[in-house]
């Protein structure tokens, strides 16, 4: 089968960026998940708004 060599690109790139989602989608279910058993285990903790500006060197 020959396919021409802008569609085989055109493809590729097609495959590239669904294995950017796919990996994206992962990280972020993995993430959630490591969040809910925090919770679960009862160790969140939250920051105040001001106080991660003030880490991040955001203060106005």
């Amino acid at each position: 089968m020959v396919v021409p060599l802008d569609e085989y690109r055109r493809l590729r790139e097609l495959e590239r960026r669904a294995q950017l989602a796919e990996q994206a989608d992962a990280e972020e279910a993995e993430a959630l998940a490591e969040y809910r058993a925090q919770q679960d285990a009862g160790t969140v903790t939250a920051i105040p708004q001001d106080e991660v500006r003030r880490r991040f060197g955001l203060t106005n």
